[in-house]
């Protein structure tokens, strides 16, 4: 009965894909990648035992989880965050992938410690990124309201409810 249930709901989903249009193809393989990424993250965050990187995977996951809440809400700015889902996120994975192997070595040599600090740097770097990607994406609307705004203070005037000087 309950593989019945799963193949039905496996089915139900398959349906609603078929007759998406490409937009709600794009939101829902975005969301799915946001989700699996998520969960790498927490992975991540179980399996890695420098207490340097566990305040930046929290910071990267509350940077992530912050940027695909906005997409989520505002599909239409999906395409500002293309390049980061595409180049920008698998490059830091896979960062973050050899730092756990480094760490997994037996021998903490000059060339390991290097390269676990390049990579520690790297992912303070990319924190940095995230927090302008998120302001970023509220760029637009900055600019559409600031530009309300002004042809209020237009209008306004125009019309005598308040002084030039306002």
């Amino acid at each position: 009965r309950q593989r019945e249930e799963e193949q039905r709901k496996r089915d139900e989903i398959l349906k609603q894909w078929e007759s998406a249009d490409e937009k709600e193809k794009e939101m829902y393989t975005f969301l799915s990648e946001a989700e699996a990424t998520l969960k790498e993250l927490d992975r991540y965050q179980l399996r890695l035992t420098s207490p340097d990187m566990g305040p930046k995977l929290d910071q990267m996951e509350l940077g992530l989880t912050r940027i695909f809440v906005c997409i989520k809400n505002h599909p239409e700015k999906l395409r500002l965050v293309r390049r980061l889902m595409t180049y920008y996120l698998p490059t830091q994975m896979n960062l973050l992938s050899v730092y756990e192997d480094l760490e997994k070595q037996p021998v903490q040599g000059d060339n390991i410690s290097k390269t676990r600090e390049e990579i520690e740097a790297s992912t303070d770097t990319f924190n940095e990124a995230l927090t302008t990607m998120f302001d970023e994406l509220f760029q637009e609307d900055a600019l559409n309201i600031s530009a309300d705004i002004q042809v209020l203070r237009v209008m306004l005037t125009r019309d005598g409810w308040i002084s030039e000087n306002n």
